[in-house]
């Protein structure tokens, strides 16, 4: 009978962490993709990290293709167990691609939005830059970076910091 109970207690144990750690979704660490300077396609993905993050569980995905000078981003935001969105894809032109950098620029009615990815340093930035304050948008500026996922969002766990770049 002791056996019994031991085996119903493991399982009620094993089913209630199964069920702690599904309570939402986790992402793999940052990814940045870059076949040299020759190549013709970069891409970065991740978290964006910095301050002005409305949630910060959330997967930003921009994949840049020289040949049509165009950035496709896609971006998932998640709130405890719920995926609040899936936006995207959202195109920005390309301004500049050199073995260096790739710049990629996009306006909406408030914003011009430029996404900047540094082929030397692995980095993904994002900026964005208010327009029309004084006339009807409010927006303020923003500056992210695609980094790692927070510990309790990580495949990996604590393993895997924050990255604040």
């Amino acid at each position: 009978m002791w056996r019994l109970s031991l085996v119903l207690l493991v399982c009620v144990l094993g089913a209630s962490v199964a069920a702690a750690e599904s309570q939402h979704p986790v992402f793999y660490p940052k990814r940045f993709y870059d076949v040299g300077p020759n190549g013709d396609t970069v891409s970065a993905e991740g978290a964006l990290v910095g301050n002005d993050v409305a949630y910060k569980n959330n997967r930003v995905s921009i994949t840049c293709f020289k040949a049509t000078g165009e950035c496709w981003e896609i971006k998932i935001e998640v709130e405890g167990n719920k995926v609040l969105g899936i936006g995207g894809p959202v195109s920005y032109a390309i301004s500049e691609w050199n073995k260096d950098v790739v710049v990629a620029k996009g306006r909406n009615l408030c914003s011009e939005e430029v996404w900047a990815l540094d082929r030397i340093q692995k980095i993904a930035r994002f900026n964005r830059v208010p327009l029309f304050e004084e006339q009807y948008c409010k927006q303020p500026a923003m500056s992210l970076t695609i980094g790692n996922p927070l510990p309790e969002n990580a495949v990996y766990g604590n393993l895997s910091q924050p990255d604040t770049k």
